[in-house]
């Protein structure tokens, strides 16, 4: 669990800094909160999929979660550009980026604790 968490807050710091960079003066305010939200949403998920990792209907379980994570994420970009309304385009692009970039890593690392569940370790 340390070993997850502490990659999940690593790739959120990478990310982060990489934004920064790439968008130098131009970035908008949240830029904070966007890894947060799914730092958040990652760990929620997380203490889920552990809960059924030996269930034998894993992979459904995970792919509703999945859909429920990009609903999720959808309705958060939505109200962002409803009700903010500022830097919109650079907003959309990284949460994007954020979202398959913590979508990529979900996906890996559930993938092995299924497997390490499934194998008896």
């Amino acid at each position: 669990m340390k070993k997850y968490f502490l990659q999940l807050i690593s790739l959120l710091l990478f990310l982060t800094a990489a934004e920064i960079l790439i968008l130098g003066d131009r970035y908008f305010n949240w830029i904070l909160g966007v890894p947060c939200f799914f730092l958040l949403l990652g760990s929620l998920v997380y203490f889920v999929m552990r809960k059924i990792a030996d269930n034998k209907q894993f992979l459904t379980y995970f792919l509703v979660l999945v859909f429920a994570k990009m609903l999720l994420c959808i309705v958060a970009v939505a109200l962002y550009l409803i009700f903010i309304k500022t830097e919109k385009t650079i907003f959309a692009i990284s949460f994007f980026v954020n979202y398959v970039v913590f979508t990529i890593f979900e996906t890996y690392i559930f993938l092995n604790i299924n497997k390490s569940v499934s194998s008896g370790k």
